[in-house]
């Protein structure tokens, strides 16, 4: 009789696919990851300052050339009415054409917010990487739970086999059973290999030694949204898109830079001449003299700003042709994310509302008919067999649920909230 309770007990607790995590174990949260892997991972750092750099260099480009200061030394003096000629200097200032500098900002701030949006696309690749780890961990310890509570409950059935040996019944039953406890314990050592490569996977996104232990995660939580509501449009928010257009931009941009680089630009200056005593008694003797200048460059050299036109234009189309192709990729990616998605809601549903209640009622009722001789013993084993298949099944909709959400968020550019 207390054997018979025991399996029971067991049964239930397999049947409804509840697992008790061990008392005081560490529990960490997707957001505990999330929140530390943005903090050190050194692909969105690398992407952050990249955006930063580009953003200092937006001031840069608007300022005026640095002014010319110059100075002269008469080795042999210049003898003028008024005094030799002994030193020289001057300071002049370029002004570039009307427009030319606020095109270039243009274009530099054009390339600065692409590299905000790639760093922002950094960060949603970082979530789905994480969110894939995280996933991947727990199913690695939900799969393991489930099959140690497998063992459990094929331990109890042996048990209950021998008694039945004991009794006159075939010893094959029991043999069955050691060979099927044999199956799920290479298995429990296959998935404590496999922790490794799951770990270092979630260790990497933090960027964390390989070997740093990871707690053991044994919550999924389950985030849901109206897929439905997620159209082509969504696509607008993409970061990856975004970054394109602002490329395409400061093509543009750089393509009125480029035209306006033909034409002159003025320098405006000032020199002093100093000029020393003369022995002769005239006005003005060591008077020194100063002059203003104006200069204006000479583009004479047509092909090299046609030369800069052509290549800003075809950086320009190219972008565009980009964009475009990266809008048709998106497409086919989101709907194949969005479909797969509904598949595992379904998934999850189906196991949840249909096949478990239903699967562990026939358990009981194997188990029932066993003890009275009603069935086989290769029955109850397939029926255990079929639970755990199940439960494997219903885990691996979660995880993937969880995955192709992440992946959904990183092609619209936004987090999806919980709604229905």
């Amino acid at each position: 009789m207390k054997t018979k309770r025991l399996f029971r007990c067991t049964l239930f607790t397999l049947c409804l696919g509840v697992s008790f995590p061990c008392r005081g174990a560490e529990l960490i949260t997707y957001e505990d990851f999330l929140k530390e892997a943005q903090e050190n991972n050194p692909g969105v750092q690398a992407a952050y300052n990249r955006w930063q750099a580009e953003v200092s260099r937006t001031d840069a480009v608007k300022a005026l050339p640095d002014p010319k200061l110059t100075y002269s030394y008469f080795i042999e003096s210049v003898e003028t009415r008024t005094g030799p000629q002994e030193h020289k200097a001057g300071i002049s200032q370029q002004f570039p054409w009307f427009g030319k500098l606020d095109a270039k900002q243009s274009a530099q701030r054009a390339r600065a917010d692409s590299a905000y949006e790639q760093y922002r696309a950094a960060r949603l690749k970082l979530a789905f990487d994480v969110r894939r780890a995280y996933a991947g961990s727990w199913l690695l310890q939900r799969e393991t739970d489930l099959t140690r509570q497998n063992i459990q409950l094929l331990e109890n059935i042996e048990r209950v086999a021998e008694s039945r040996v004991r009794s006159g019944a075939s010893a094959s039953e029991v043999i069955k059973t050691r060979l099927e406890l044999a199956q799920l314990r290479q298995r429990l050592r296959t998935l404590d290999e496999q922790r490794i490569p799951v770990s270092a996977a979630l260790n990497a996104a933090l960027n964390r030694d390989a070997q740093t232990p990871v707690p053991e995660i044994r919550e999924l939580e389950l985030h849901t949204f109206a897929s439905d509501k997620i159209t082509f449009d969504t696509l607008a928010n993409n970061p990856d898109l975004i970054a394109l257009l602002h490329a395409q931009n400061s093509a543009e941009a750089d393509i009125r830079a480029a035209r306006k680089n033909g034409l002159p630009d003025f320098t405006l200056g000032i020199e002093w001449i100093g000029i020393g005593d003369t022995s002769s008694t005239v006005s003005d003797s060591g008077k020194d003299a100063w002059m203003a200048g104006v200069g204006i460059t000479l583009p004479l050299w047509r092909g090299k700003y046609q030369a800069e036109v052509n290549r800003a234009t075809y950086l320009r189309d190219g972008f565009d042709f980009a964009r475009r192709q990266t809008v048709n990729a998106l497409r086919t990616e989101l709907e194949a994310a969005l479909a797969d998605y509904r598949e595992a809601e379904q998934k999850i549903t189906l196991y949840r509302e249909t096949i478990l209640p239903q699967a562990g009622q026939l358990m009981e009722l194997s188990e029932t008919d066993y003890r009275s001789g009603e069935t086989s013993f290769l029955d109850l084993i397939d029926t255990q067999r079929s639970i755990l298949r199940y439960q494997l099944e219903l885990a691996h909709a979660e995880a993937d649920s969880q995955i192709h959400l992440a992946s959904i968020e990183m092609m619209i550019g936004k987090e999806l909230t919980d709604e229905k």
